[in-house]
């Protein structure tokens, strides 16, 4: 469970420092503001897999379908935003935070349930 959680912050991380890197172009925060605000919401919404298990406020299986539609939304933020960018820098964090909300995920408790 905390190996989850400790995915699912990660993924967040990286994901907000692909979002406020700026190497040789503005952040995606001063881009597409709309589209940030979305991917962070998204990385948040993963949180509740881990955090719902580990609480135990939310049944193991609503908080893994919570954290699944939180990390289904971000893999569509990276289709959508950062597949174009995927060759710079901005391109490899983005695509290792949904990698890592993928892993927290896939090692939330209620998956099997």
């Amino acid at each position: 469970m905390l190996l989850s959680l400790g995915l699912a912050v990660l993924a967040v991380l990286l994901l907000e420092l692909g979002l406020a890197l700026e190497s040789g172009s503005p952040s995606l925060w001063d881009v597409v503001p709309t589209w940030s605000a979305f991917a962070t919401v998204a990385a948040l919404v993963v949180l509740v897999a881990p955090l719902g298990a580990l609480t135990g406020r939310v049944p193991a299986r609503t908080a893994w379908r919570t954290g699944a539609v939180g990390t289904a939304a971000l893999a569509a933020f990276w289709v959508l935003v950062a597949l174009p960018l995927a060759a710079s820098d901005r391109g490899f964090w983005l695509t290792a935070a949904v990698a890592a909300a993928a892993a927290a995920l896939w090692s939330a408790p209620g998956r099997t349930e």
